[in-house]
């Protein structure tokens, strides 16, 4: 030992989960229609084999050129919902939220960012990346309703809204 810092550990970077991760980058590289997102049905057959495949990092299942990749879709972001419902702790912890609604710019929402846990950062920058992207994708058939119904999905998933409303109630 030279210093007092060689007892300090260097700050390493936390990464995202794997599986997180994994799930965004598909919707964000195949996602072109944001109502293929929660608006069908879920076929179980698609649900087994896409977790499957993030418990042993197999790639997903390749779709055919024309192949309707909805119904991929919509299970993958089921399955992202799902694991970010599971994680222990939110992405955004309670002592955020409030600051988070009063976000309304870019600038402000990259100073929140210093007040994140460090293993939820990477999860938030790439959710909300992935939201700023869908958002972008304006089609003819999208509505308000279809965009608040991907906020709320998300949104509440990430903040483990229906516990805060559990625990809220008690």
């Amino acid at each position: 030992m030279r210093s007092p810092n060689d007892w300090v550990p260097t700050r390493q970077p936390v990464n995202a989960p794997r599986e997180i991760m994994t799930l965004i980058n598909w919707l964000m590289t195949h996602v072109i229609d944001p109502n293929d997102l929660f608006n069908g049905p879920l076929e179980e057959s698609i649900c087994i084999n896409i977790k499957e495949c993030l418990d042993t990092g197999d790639q997903f299942p390749s779709l055919q050129y024309g192949e309707e990749h909805g119904p991929l879709a919509t299970v993958i972001a089921s399955i992202l919902v799902q694991l970010l419902d599971s994680l222990v702790d939110p992405v955004v912890p309670p002592y955020l939220y409030a600051r988070c609604l009063q976000m309304t710019s870019r600038d402000e929402a990259f100073e929140l960012r210093d007040g994140f846990p460090p293993d939820s950062v990477n999860v938030w920058i790439s959710l909300t990346a992935f939201l700023h992207y869908i958002s972008l994708q304006k089609l003819p058939s999208e509505s308000s309703t279809d965009q608040a119904n991907m906020a709320e999905r998300l949104g509440a998933s990430i903040m483990h809204y229906a516990e805060l409303i559990r625990t809220s109630a008690e």
